[in-house]
């Protein structure tokens, strides 16, 4: 019935010539925060991924990548810090992240993460290491990693799934 008197009442009011207005309140808030470069999204974003090489199954010695060979870059607030962690992998033991042979989870390959190229700053598997913006905004995600080959691996496929969170 309420419906019906206010339908009738506009009808009324547009019959008697009346102009009947109110204001339309219009925001939008934005705030600091980061998206990878070329992209709106903010969560489910894929960083890449870094890639070792091959290797001959009895090299002994460590080996790096970088995350920001890839060309995977951050576009922030000027000035923003964020905080930037990574969790143990799905081949993680007590000793830290490993890369796993696919089919035998058993022969692993020890590696370390870091934020710096210099290796000097580990990246945590319990903990996260602050990353403060530039004045450009665009920023080098800045995950680093070795991987001691052993020199005994048996050849193969070995990976790792890592989960990477930006917060601020």
């Amino acid at each position: 019935m309420r419906v019906l008197l206010s339908v009738f009442a506009l009808v009324m009011l547009a019959t008697a010539g009346i102009a009947a207005g109110q204001n339309l309140s219009v925001s939008a808030e934005i705030v600091p925060g980061c998206a990878v470069d070329g992209s709106a999204a903010t969560s489910g974003l894929d960083f890449g991924s870094l890639a070792f090489g091959t290797f001959p199954a009895v090299l002994a010695q460590s080996v790096d990548a970088s995350l920001a060979a890839n060309g995977v870059q951050i576009r922030c607030t000027s000035g923003l810090a964020f905080q930037l962690s990574a969790d143990g992998g799905e081949h993680a033991d007590g000793s830290g992240r490993r890369l796993a042979r696919a089919g035998d989870p058993a022969s692993a390959v020890p590696y370390t993460l870091y934020a710096t190229a210099a290796h000097d700053v580990a990246l945590p598997i319990a903990g996260h290491v602050g990353v403060t913006v530039p004045a450009s905004g665009l920023v080098d995600l800045p995950i680093y990693a070795v991987a001691a080959l052993p020199g005994t691996a048996a050849p193969g496929l070995y990976t790792d799934t890592l989960h990477v969170t930006l917060s601020w």
